[in-house]
């Protein structure tokens, strides 16, 4: 990994601290490396990678550490290996929206360390706020970290940010819950850098670094679950758009919509309004109470899964209702389709995570709507996708400040 050009003019301390950078993300991306090696990579001398190296041992940042000893016998004294050490700092990935909160505490490999999560909370935004917060601290107890090793925090909801590119900016447009009181309370008790962005686009970020999405260049997550949104990864880049709209997939109106609500409004859009969970739900509430729809429960508690679930058992209302359903998610994702063309749409959210089997029922209506068809699979993340984006979003702060 050649050093990058130094622009004419820069200073000894300028390029010192750009061949830190580089001997830090080296070890860092490639694991425990041997002085010799770094040189050669790095196109520095040997004393010269030795020096660098001690200045990051000192500071924290790398250690030494003997190679392990191979299956035949050792000859001479083994090797010394230069290790990043991901327990000099952590960072904190947290989602928070009106039905999950989930915490995760990684190392600076973004490996979790600690984890707590919860579903169905019933609970406003200021009471969960506090929650989270005190969940967070016991994890932190739990694990032995102390609030100053936590290099960076960054919160995925369920609203607009932007149009800052650090997501430093609440934006009151379409957002139905805000993060405010919690982002208040985590100022209060760390000096940390503090981010936060919407939890569709962290969750691209997370499937795109951690799961289906790997290695792909341009990546698409659909949340399908209580609310309909999307994430946007392009060229391997978060896109969010010049206002931070990017992917509010929920307000299109691919349908015979000529009543819906101005967009802003807080009402949810169109195609929301058509295909969410609950949507569903009330459609399979209706035929309930009509007599047309059996599931073993009062109408007023049937929700989407039980209409999925009683249309897998063969009830035909419930297969009309879920079939409708799919042809109306199915012509969203071939708008966008249309028009990013992505390698891979990631499908996340309650209703599809519940029920896997409908991706393929969903891949062959895509390919009947669009011209090209990318490849279509289930989060590899699961509830976590945001958690664990958030997680990688906070990591890119941190890493500005190890030096």
């Amino acid at each position: 990994m050649p050093l990058p050009h130094m622009p004419r003019g820069s200073s000894q301390s300028d390029m010192r601290r750009a061949n830190l950078a580089a001997l830090l993300q080296h070890v860092r991306s490639t694991g425990p490396s041997r002085v010799t090696d770094l040189s050669d990579s790095l196109q520095l001398s040997r004393p010269t990678v030795s020096q660098l190296v001690d200045a990051l041992v000192q500071d924290g940042l790398l250690e030494y550490v003997e190679e392990a000893a191979g299956p035949g016998p050792r000859m001479g004294r083994p090797a010394r290996l230069v290790r990043f050490r991901a327990e000099h700092g952590y960072v904190v990935g947290i989602d928070v929206g009106p039905h999950r909160a989930v915490v995760l505490v990684a190392d600076l490999l973004g490996s979790t360390v600690a984890r707590w999560g919860e579903d169905d909370h019933q609970l406003s935004e200021a009471d969960l706020a506090a929650r989270v917060v005190a969940r967070l601290y016991g994890l932190l107890r739990q694990t032995g970290i102390e609030s100053h090793d936590v290099r960076a925090i960054a919160v995925a909801h369920p609203g607009l940010v932007g149009p800052s590119p650090a997501g430093a900016r609440l934006d009151s447009l379409a957002c139905r819950w805000s993060p405010t009181d919690l982002i208040r309370r985590l100022q209060a008790r760390f000096t940390c850098p503090l981010l936060t962005d919407n939890d569709a686009n962290l969750a691209v970020l997370g499937e795109s670094r951690r799961g289906a999405g790997r290695e792909m260049n341009t990546v698409v997550y659909v949340h399908w679950g209580s609310r309909i949104g999307a994430g946007l990864l392009i060229n391997g880049t978060l896109h969010r758009g010049a206002h931070g709209g990017a992917g509010e997939i929920g307000y299109l109106l691919p349908f015979d919509e000529t009543d819906a609500p101005p967009v802003g409004s807080g009402a949810p859009g169109g195609f929301e309004e058509a295909v969410s969970a609950p949507a569903i739900a009330a459609q399979g509430q209706e035929a309930a109470r009509m007599g047309q729809l059996r599931v073993g429960q009062p109408s007023d508690g049937v929700g989407a899964a039980a209409v999925f679930t009683a249309a897998r058992d063969g009830d035909q209302t419930a297969a009309r209702i879920r079939d409708v359903a799919i042809q109306h998610f199915s012509t969203g994702l071939a708008a966008i389709t249309l028009f990013l063309d992505p390698d891979i749409i990631v499908l996340g959210g309650g209703v599809i995570l519940g029920f896997p089997d409908l991706v393929q029922v969903i891949r062959n209506r895509l390919s009947e709507r669009s011209l090209t068809t990318p490849k279509l699979a289930l989060s590899a993340l699961q509830n976590e996708a945001a958690a664990v984006g958030a997680v990688c979003f906070a990591l890119d702060a941190a890493e500005m400040y190890l030096l």
